[in-house]
């Protein structure tokens, strides 16, 4: 790994990650930030992972804090210990840890080399995705027992789900 302002990209589905030294000023974070469109940074100490810094720190921490940006480093600032994952970690197991510390994101570490970054919008991607390839194995399923080819014929009806936002199919009797 190098020197601040990198990104590390691994080819992995876990992010890209912005990591800066610890040393830098919160201003150069902020900035960082501005330039990538990310949330957060990793921060590092001799090109080791020792914590993150969020949007959300800089706000509460320093502007909150009524700190100078310029001259406090992001080493007083960052969310610390760093709560990781190696990559070889489980789903259930991101969102517990996840759950148990109050994160939404964590860094993926491999033979201590950081190389990813897992957040909480992922995790509810791939969870999406996962349930949407169990609900269409239900469709087939319904289509097999009722001997249709697809799901638009006369025996279904619309009805606006629960929330309002997606229809849910209704067997008419």
């Amino acid at each position: 790994m190098s020197t601040t302002g990198n990104r590390v990209n691994t080819g992995n589905k876990v992010n890209m990650v912005n990591v800066l030294d610890q040393d830098e000023s919160s201003a150069y974070a902020a900035r960082l930030m501005l330039e990538t469109g990310a949330d957060s940074l990793v921060v590092i100490h001799k090109d080791k992972p020792v914590g993150i810094i969020t949007d959300h720190d800089l706000a509460l921490r320093v502007a909150g804090g009524d700190l100078d940006p310029s001259t406090t480093p992001v080493r007083n600032v960052m969310s610390q210990p760093l709560i990781f994952i190696e990559g070889t970690t489980n789903f259930a197991e991101v969102l517990r840890r996840m759950r148990k510390h109050g994160i939404r994101r964590m860094p993926v570490l491999e033979n201590g080399q950081l190389v990813g970054l897992v957040e909480q919008d992922d995790l509810l991607i791939t969870l999406a995705a996962e349930l949407s390839d169990v609900a269409e194995c239900v469709r087939r399923e319904i289509r097999m027992d009722l001997g249709e080819k697809s799901m638009d014929g006369p025996r279904y009806q619309e009805k606006k789900g629960l929330m309002g936002w997606r229809p849910h199919l209704r067997w008419q009797t």
